[in-house]
Formats: structure tokens, sequence, C-alpha cells
């Protein structure tokens, strides 16, 4: 059974532009997952497959609204998984990483996301996540600060580039209950 959660979420369609702008920007504090193509039974707390036309410029739309809706803009990443009931129909995944400039703004508005519903920020929530992001950026920093302070080769004998890379936590197996029938 499909469930919206914190990192996941379905729509019927691509229709409501500002409302699914309004959910990428919650899910880029922590990453998520778009399901288009999913009729919800709001009573019952579920979602049903509901396969969508495969349209022109149907994976596009997502990264649009994302680019022109979101401020900053946000990318995401889309995915059409074909229905095996009917051709030319079938379910778009639009993933939306973790952004490292969380939280986004739809219309003059920040939103986050609960276990299942996105929900305006107060100042306070912006606040702490803008803080969160400057300590992160600032032990950046710091570590390659310290990979520079360790170099085994000296400055300028020989040209070289000192990367820092830190991972953003994923959720793995988001969509694996659909996808194989099961989740663990």
């Amino acid at each position: 059974m499909l469930t919206e959660t914190h990192h996941r979420d379905g729509k019927q369609d691509l229709r409501e532009k500002k409302d699914m702008a309004k959910d990428m920007a919650s899910f880029a504090i922590d990453g998520g997952l778009l399901v288009i193509g999913l009729r919800e039974d709001k009573e019952a707390g579920r979602f049903f497959l509901a396969p969508i036309e495969r349209q022109d410029q149907v994976e596009e739309t997502p990264e649009r609204i994302a680019l022109t809706r979101c401020d900053p803009p946000l990318l995401v990443r889309t995915q059409w998984i074909d229905s095996h009931k009917k051709t030319g129909q079938g379910y778009l995944l639009v993933e939306i990483p973790a952004s490292s400039l969380a939280p986004h703004m739809v219309d003059g508005r920040y939103y986050g996301r609960g276990e299942k519903q996105k929900y305006p920020l107060s100042d306070a929530q912006v606040q702490r996540l803008m803080a969160s992001r400057d300590i992160s950026l600032s032990r950046i920093r710091e570590e390659l600060q310290q990979v520079v302070t360790e170099d085994r080769w000296p400055e300028g004998e020989n040209p070289h580039l000192h990367v820092v890379a830190r991972p953003v936590s994923g959720q793995r197996r988001q969509f694996l209950e659909v996808t194989n029938g099961q989740f663990r």
C-alpha cells in the first residue's frame, strides 16, 4: 500500500502547478519524491494507481515549475515509468533532492513538510534552517582547510585541486513497495 510520508507524496496529474511548486519547496529541505499518476483516497489515507497520458513535455513540466515558481529555483529529476496495463500511459517520478539552498519560497512563503503534508514555515523555522545551512557551510570550509593543511605535496610544486564532498541523505527504497510489491 502506498501512503503519503515525509519523503513521498502523490498527485493525480500536473494541473495544479502552484500546489506542486509548494510540494517541491517543502521536499527541498530533506529531499523527497512526488509520484504523478496516483489518485488519493483521503479518508483511507492511501493512494491508488491512476496512470496519466504521456504527452509532449510531460517530463519537462515539473522541472519548469521548479525553476520558475520556486525561489531560489530548484533542481529536480524526472523519470517516466510506463504502465503495464495501457500503452501511452504511465507514471512520472519527480525526485526533489535535499537542497543546500533550502528553504525555498513559493509566492513569498517558505514551505516545510510534516509527516503527511506541507505547511508554511514560521519566521523562527526559516531562521533555524538558514542558520543550519550556514553551519554546514562553515564545517565544509573547515574540512577543506584541514585537507589543504595536511597536503603531502608542497605548495607550488605540482598543481592540484582539493575537494571535500559531503553526501546529502537520501531515502533508500522510496518507491520500492510500488516497483516490486515489498517494503523493507
